[in-house]
């Protein structure tokens, strides 16, 4: 087996051009420093015989909400998203991290999944080369034809059950977030990314009345789940919408270079 370890080189790449995702407390926090949140929807057509382990079944039912579009039912995920195109806005003059001990949950975490049952590949992270370490062994041959295991410390695995829990907390409070804001569209779950957009002010004050809220409040006034519209940007996959009775249409504003379209709200 060929273990490797991850250490930090401090090159800053993971701080540049990124969307990060985070709880309703720290985007509210993100917000009141001046940072840009978007919302992601994503919906996930949804029947009792969805096909996903026991264990994916779980995590994903336990972060989203139950909706229909038309005549299918789905699971709606919604994603409170801090972005920026260049630097972080959090980055000091010296390039370092000014809110370090109050940084998100996600980005204690990286370069490691959010989600454990993903597995890590160096490759799609940003990291260079070098902080990627492998412990030697001393069977050379054994190492280079065994299966490679990423060293993960137990602080870095709390968060990561921490920020799943914390987004299973948080999905009614999400769901009377739409309905505050009248989010009602989606795209296809791996199929694109709808982001809404909503003015800087309207969403401090709708993210702080809704997280103000109880879960016993937002269950009694609960509304209706229906009516959510799924974008995609591909016509076989609107057709195989339509055909199971989704409600579907093209997607708009669309950035060809990363399957981004974007909501004004």
């Amino acid at each position: 087996m060929k273990k490797v370890s991850f250490n930090c080189t401090q090159c800053g790449k993971c701080c540049h051009a990124l969307n990060i995702p985070l709880t309703t407390r720290e985007a509210i926090d993100w917000l009141g420093r001046g940072g840009s949140v978007k919302i992601l929807t994503e919906a996930i057509p949804w029947t009792d015989d969805t096909l996903l382990s026991d264990s994916l079944f779980t995590r994903k039912k336990a972060i989203t909400f139950e909706a229909m579009s038309g005549s299918l039912a789905i699971r709606v995920a919604v994603t409170l998203v801090g972005h920026y195109s260049d630097a972080c806005p959090n980055l000091d003059d010296n390039q370092n991290c000014s809110i370090y001990e109050q940084r998100p949950l996600t980005c204690r975490i990286y370069p490691f999944e959010i989600n454990p049952q993903i597995q890590l590949n160096p490759i799609n992270k940003l990291c260079p080369k070098d902080a990627w370490q492998t412990i030697p062994f001393p069977d050379r041959a054994t190492r280079e034809n065994s299966p490679t295991v990423y060293l993960i410390d137990e602080i870095t695995r709390e968060l990561i059950t921490k920020l799943h829990e914390t987004n299973s907390n948080e999905v009614l409070f999400k769901k009377a977030l739409c309905t505050k804001l009248g989010i009602k569209s989606c795209s296809l779950s791996n199929n694109g990314y709808l982001f809404h957009l909503v003015e800087h002010e309207q969403l401090i004050l709708a993210l702080k009345a809704t997280e103000s809220g109880t879960k016993q409040h937002l269950i009694e006034s609960e509304p209706s789940n229906d009516g959510w519209l799924i974008y995609s940007n591909n016509e076989q996959t609107l057709q195989d919408l339509k055909d199971v009775g989704a409600q579907s249409n093209l997607s708009f504003n669309l950035d060809t270079s990363n399957q981004e379209f974007i909501a004004l709200i």
